[in-house]
């Protein structure tokens, strides 16, 4: 029995690693995410400053 108390302490302990790890990909994706945002919005106002100059 206690074999089998262990084993589920460890695996408990795992699983909640692995939420850990889940939480920390989830909050670098969200960083990405923002990352390429700022980057489209740079791109969209160069786009603009250029045909303005341009007209």
């Amino acid at each position: 029995m206690q074999k089998m108390e262990r084993s589920m302490k460890k695996l408990k302990k795992e699983m909640e690693e692995i939420g850990e790890e889940q939480k920390q990909i989830k909050e670098g994706q969200r960083q990405v995410r923002e990352k390429f945002e700022a980057m489209e919005e740079e791109c969209k106002q160069l786009r603009m400053e250029t045909w303005q100059i341009t007209m």
